[in-house]
């Protein structure tokens, strides 16, 4: 019988997270760098030009038709992007330089220089709206010295490998769900550390890894348990990623607040019995 070793079929539950107002949301793409007096650096056409660099923040592709980049607040269409993709993540430079040019495939030109001593410079999206904008003017530049705004990020472990936990092995599915959600009482459940599991008297590696075990409670009872580790996010606005790593055998399903997170080796329709589709 597939069996869990750490997490099977588990449900990782945050602390029931505070309510906020809708945010602006944030542009897909910005600006994230320029140079204003280039004598050595990137070229075009052999032209020591300047330049200024966009990035696509979001996680999705996006066409650039229509956006525009101007450095004339009352203009704020002066150079529009032709009908190009700019993939999730991925940076563009457009020589401010004359003559304009916007042709897909080609080296994008603004068909405006950018002032060393400081001016307006932004990037709008084709509804109008100011994605990015150095206003009233940007500071003065040094020769061959690009500039643009720092991204200050924190990492936060919310879910340590020692974390505590309450874990269960059912017998019956009268709970459906509900044992998912944060509010869900989970007092009589047995407390442990993270992870859960069991294993062979010859698995050093896993019986070293193995905190919390289940041997006497799942060996021919149930090939699940359920699992839930609170952890609580102070602000979830703050949050650009979140990422789960789990070590397990055979299968696991995450959810977080009973909503479905990632799975592997697990059915499409899980019960309280479910067991692994396959081995790991």
């Amino acid at each position: 019988m597939k069996r869990l070793l750490f997490v099977a079929f588990a449900s990782i539950v945050i602390a029931q997270l505070p309510l906020k107002a809708a945010s602006p949301p944030s542009p897909p793409v910005v600006i994230s760098e320029f140079l204003a007096s280039n004598t050595k650096g990137l070229s075009n056409s052999f032209d020591r030009a300047d330049w200024i660099e966009i990035q696509n923040v979001s996680s999705s592709a996006v066409n650039l038709e229509n956006w525009s980049l101007t450095d004339a607040s009352g203009n704020l269409s002066k150079w529009r992007f032709p009908a190009t993709n700019l993939n999730a993540g991925a940076f563009m430079v457009i020589f401010a330089m004359s003559p304009a040019q916007r042709i897909p495939g080609a080296p994008l030109q603004t068909g405006f220089q950018l002032a060393a001593d400081g001016e307006y410079l932004a990037l709008v999206d084709p509804n109008g709206v100011i994605a990015t904008e150095f206003s009233p003017v940007f500071p003065a530049q040094t020769a061959d010295v690009s500039y643009g705004a720092g991204t200050l990020a924190t990492n936060l472990t919310a879910l340590a490998s020692n974390a505590t936990l309450r874990v269960r092995v059912p017998i019956n599915g009268i709970d459906g769900t509900n044992w998912m959600l944060a509010g869900y009482d989970d007092s009589a459940w047995m407390a442990g550390t993270n992870g859960v599991g069991y294993s062979s008297a010859t698995n050093t590696v896993v019986r070293n890894l193995t905190k919390t075990d289940v041997r006497v409670a799942m060996s021919n009872v149930n090939a699940s348990a359920h699992i839930r580790m609170p952890f609580n996010i102070v602000d979830p606005a703050n949050i650009a990623l979140l990422t789960l790593r789990v070590r397990y055998d055979d299968g696991f399903a995450a959810f977080i607040n009973g909503v479905p997170v990632v799975k592997a080796n697990a059915p499409e329709t899980l019960a309280f019995n479910s067991a692994a589709t396959g081995s790991h």
